[in-house]
């Protein structure tokens, strides 16, 4: 596994869809995960190339998706959008970067 040359230090929690119930309700799953949060209010392009204006970029080696919730310090922030993404040589996906 490839990891980011950085040590993620920081720590979230991550709340992210894990299916639907049996009434077409979606169902979450929140799990405590080690990242790197860089606070800075700033407009940033998603790899899909949408410009979004966030608050902190946040990188984790978790497969944290737009949709998703980040909970810091008791607040809930909404995943905007990825910005970037580390591959391997094999071209598998081994962190990210997302807005909030």
């Amino acid at each position: 596994m490839v990891k980011p040359w950085f040590p993620m230090k920081d720590s979230a929690t991550w709340k992210h869809k894990t299916g639907m119930d049996g009434y077409g309700n979606p169902t979450f799953s929140t799990v405590t995960i080690s990242c790197d949060i860089v606070y800075a209010s700033r407009v940033v392009r998603t790899i899909e190339g949408d410009e979004l204006r966030c608050n902190a970029l946040l990188t984790s080696i978790e497969n944290i998706v737009p949709g998703d919730t980040i909970t810091i310090n008791g607040k809930d922030w909404p995943i905007l959008g990825t910005v970037k993404e580390g591959k391997d040589n094999n071209r598998i996906i081994q962190w990210r970067m997302v807005a909030f």
